[in-house]
């Protein structure tokens, strides 16, 4: 089954952009979702096998949002929704977050929380308001200390738009770590017969770094053994750096 909308994409924070006429809210790593009103879709357009008893307190009216079971959760949460058939145990913590709703033309925020009827499987995402960049900094370290992964921006009254857009956006903390390369993989499609990415050993673990590079680096003999630097966001539920990119070394 393929999703015939494209739910709203968001574009990249920065402080310039921050200020009076934003809200704020908590980014949550969670199985984004669209509900049609029958159905849960993901943005690959598959739907989501989701027990009848969970489907029964929705309501029938177009939802964005994720399917959530707290902080660290994101890994267990993609093997569940990926089931064929739901297993009614796995569900029981399983909540759908609302972000906003694509059949309204109207501000994100405290008026939706008015017009939707929270329960105990769907609730409505809180905003906030954003009077400048210091406080988003000072919200984005107290969320990320105990374990949240970033913060999502709204412009006040914006409408909700299909794909990307720049009323909606997002920041995510960055950390750095350093790895010693013990491997590459080959690159495929426009990178075929290029380095596609780097196999980085890192506090004992392997993991592949495949961004940050430009096409002449590509092109150079890889340094096995060499350190390489790497930025990421968060580590997954196993330790695994998320989107680990090159920021040093290799090339330059």
């Amino acid at each position: 089954m393929k999703n015939p909308m494209k739910l709203m994409i968001a574009g990249e924070w920065t402080d310039e952009l921050v200020g009076r006429g934003w809200l704020v809210s908590e980014k949550i790593d969670d199985v984004r979702v669209l509900w049609n009103g029958e159905d849960l879709i993901t943005r690959e357009g598959n739907m989501v096998r989701a027990p009848a008893w969970f489907l029964d307190e929705l309501p029938v009216m177009r939802l964005d949002g994720g399917l959530y079971a707290g902080r660290g959760t994101f890994q267990r949460m993609s093997g569940i929704v990926r089931r064929a058939c739901p297993v009614d145990a796995e569900w029981q913590d399983i909540t759908l977050q609302v972000f906003d709703t694509p059949d309204e033309t109207r501000t994100v925020g405290l008026a939706l929380e008015d017009r939707l009827l929270e329960n105990e499987i769907m609730r409505v995402v809180r905003y906030r308001e954003c009077p400048d960049g210091a406080s988003a900094q000072k919200l984005l370290h107290s969320v990320t200390s105990v374990g949240g992964e970033g913060l999502m921006f709204r412009r006040v009254g914006s409408p909700y738009v299909e794909g990307l857009t720049g009323d909606l956006l997002k920041l995510k903390p960055y950390r750095e770590g350093v790895g010693v390369i013990r491997g590459w993989k080959r690159g495929e499609g426009e990178l075929d017969g290029l380095m596609g990415a780097l196999y980085v050993e890192w506090n004992g673990k392997v993991i592949k770094v495949g961004g940050g590079f430009s096409r002449d680096e590509r092109m150079l003999k890889v340094p096995i053994g060499e350190e390489v630097e790497f930025s990421y966001q968060l580590l997954s539920d196993a330790g695994i750096p998320k989107t680990p990119v090159k920021i040093g070394r290799y090339g330059l």
